[in-house]
């Protein structure tokens, strides 16, 4: 907005459009969650929201037109949190991560609209800061309470700001842990965090005979989505020996058309892990 001042006969005072385009966008949606298969509670919640900076002139002895009658920024917040643990702490977690998050958001006094560069940095130190406050507040609720020892939760969220959409993924290395030690039979072979209260940012590595996998939640070390091919002798041993720890298998064993039987499993990361025997 550009500020001036005027006298008898001077132009009206500029002033920006009644209707910023935050104002325009108009968010359409619906939201569940399930249980899964292998689960007797959900521990999945989901938070959608809409924030707003409205001003509305009540009365002015200003000429009409000179400000707005009513202006408004939107802003859409969209945010699901899987928790983990087992039993009631996954759900615990993930319901503690999401009241938690809008409870420090609503202490804020000046919340941000807008996005330039400068902003978007404050945002995302604002954004790091929130997370990590969430994070120890679960941390100190487990200590609190035995039966809530080791839960966490993942977080994904996303934020509006007319044309441009802020994503913040937060994950867990115990996601990882409980993963491929509880289910694909893996075991911690070392594990390394600046804070040992924290359980991100970490670089860890796993092991099973003469495999080893090394994963990092350290900002910038590495892309979800990944593919990881894994050589094995028997697929069809390890496709039993999966579905008896209840692992979600994308493909099972499957004769491919050159000349490999594959076996396909997604982990909590969205990385795909390809158990190949090859073929003679």
């Amino acid at each position: 907005m550009n500020a001036g001042t005027s006298t008898d006969g001077a132009l009206p005072v500029a002033v920006g459009p009644g209707h910023p385009l935050s104002s325009l966008v108009r968010l359409d949606v619906d939201a569940r969650s399930h249980r899964g298969y292998h689960r007797t509670n959900n521990e999945d919640q989901f938070f959608v929201t809409r924030l707003g900076r409205t001003l509305q002139t009540l009365i002015s002895s200003l000429p009409a037109g000179e400000v707005p009658e009513r202006t408004e920024e939107v802003n859409y917040v969209m945010v699901v949190a899987d928790g983990m643990g087992g039993h009631a702490a996954g759900e615990v977690a993930s319901r503690m991560a999401i009241s938690a998050l809008v409870s420090l958001a609503l202490e804020v006094p000046d919340w941000i609209f807008k996005v330039d560069e400068e902003y978007a940095r404050e945002i995302e130190r604002r954004t790091r800061t929130r997370v990590q406050e969430v994070g120890a507040m679960l941390i100190e609720r487990g200590r609190r309470d035995p039966a809530l020892r080791g839960m966490g939760t993942t977080l994904t969220a996303v934020r509006s700001f007319g044309r441009d959409l802020m994503v913040t993924h937060v994950g867990d290395s115990r996601a990882a842990s409980s993963f491929y030690c509880g289910k694909l039979g893996f075991s911690e072979k070392f594990a390394y965090r600046f804070d040992d209260k924290q359980s991100d940012p970490c670089y860890m590595g796993l092991i099973r005979e003469d495999v080893v996998l090394h994963f990092s939640s350290f900002s910038g070390d590495a892309v979800s989505g990944g593919a990881v091919f894994i050589v094995v002798e028997n697929v069809d041993e390890l496709y039993e020996e999966f579905r008896g720890t209840g692992v979600d298998v994308q493909l099972p064993p499957t004769d491919q058309s050159w000349g490999n039987r594959e076996m396909y499993v997604e982990d909590p990361d969205g990385n795909s892990l390809r158990f190949v025997h090859f073929g003679k």
